[in-house]
């Protein structure tokens, strides 16, 4: 853990889950998901219902 923090924007998810632990969705602001990348990909209505996969 390098304690280090940054934001992604990326259409490639399956990439991003890669190389993250912890994973944030912003609709309008608010937070609809936040959690771990194998929870995210765990998740396929947020996938499909957020970012359209």
């Amino acid at each position: 853990d390098s304690g280090i923090s940054s934001v992604i924007v990326d259409k490639n998810w399956k990439h991003v889950t890669q190389v993250t632990d912890r994973n944030v969705i912003l609709v309008k602001g608010e937070v609809v998901f936040h959690g771990s990348s194998d929870a995210l990909r765990s998740r396929p209505e947020l996938l499909e219902q957020y970012l359209g996969v």
